[in-house]
């Protein structure tokens, strides 16, 4: 009896692992930033499966927040980041090397008055880079 219990403990354990393993399913590809300009407030939608989806949650999370919320960037199948300064300047930079990416967006964020700006968010949409 206990080494049928171990057996099955082990399948179990088996199938568990496999299943995590497995690829996810396939993500969308499209993604939005939307940015108030007023308050700094912000929002993002990504790995939606159209450009529209996106923009919509972007401006639903931003408007959570504030209501002059314009969308700044869509793209698609490319990774972001998003720098904002305590003055509500913003950079953000898409593309380019993970490594790259968080630099180029401070340098945008202090290009438009930021002083003190910081890397607010990261993300990719249809992709893992």
């Amino acid at each position: 009896m206990r080494a049928i219990t171990r057996i099955c403990l082990a399948l179990a354990a088996f199938f568990a692992l496999a299943a995590a393993a497995a690829p996810a399913e396939a993500q969308g590809i499209y993604a939005a930033l939307a940015i108030s300009p007023s308050t700094g407030a912000y929002g993002f939608g990504y790995n939606y499966d159209t450009d529209a989806q996106a923009r919509n949650r972007a401006m639903m999370e931003c408007k959570k927040h504030a209501q002059d919320c314009r969308i700044y960037a869509t793209f698609n199948r490319q990774c972001v980041a998003v720098a904002r300064a305590s003055n509500n300047a913003f950079g953000w930079a898409m593309g380019y090397a993970a490594d790259e990416r968080p630099e180029r967006a401070l340098n945008e964020c202090a290009s438009r008055n930021g002083g003190d700006c910081k890397i607010v968010t990261r993300f990719c949409s249809g992709t893992t880079g």
